[in-house]
């Protein structure tokens, strides 16, 4: 879905429940909204992925506006529910990444760390011994 579909799919449920007034107000906040997420580096897709539905979005700012009533199913159009599954499969897969990467990262230093431990200990700890003496 792009930002123009995601608008205008809000923009259809919105119309006729609020005045033309608020409507154009939340569309452009939340076009302000998703132009800002993409200038600090995410693309348009993660954009509206965290958003999430503009059918959900659009019954939530119904709901608060003391118009709950609003009777709109949240049929999805074919394919956005797939697209929807991938992108949490793809987010699952970029946890999963991360932590193997941060365990990778972990078991270096472990092991960089073992293996130096042993020569570094005593050479730090005589040159604790001298500098006591030197005090002295």
């Amino acid at each position: 879905m792009t930002k123009a579909e995601f608008l205008e799919m809000m923009e259809q449920k919105l119309t006729g429940e609020l005045d033309e007034h608020t409507v154009g107000k939340t569309l452009r906040y939340y076009s302000e909204y998703i132009d800002s997420e993409m200038r600090k580096g995410k693309t348009e897709q993660e954009v509206l992925e965290d958003l999430g539905s503009p059918l959900l979005i659009a019954r939530t700012i119904l709901d608060t506006q003391g118009n709950g009533t609003a009777n709109f199913s949240q049929t999805r159009p074919e394919g956005e529910a797939k697209e929807e599954e991938k992108g949490t499969e793809s987010h699952r897969w970029n946890k999963w990444l991360f932590l193997l990467c941060l365990l990778a990262v972990l078991f270096l230093l472990f092991t960089i760390l073992r293996v130096l431990l042993p020569i570094l200990l005593p050479v730090l700890l005589v040159l604790f011994v001298i500098s006591l003496f030197k005090k002295e």
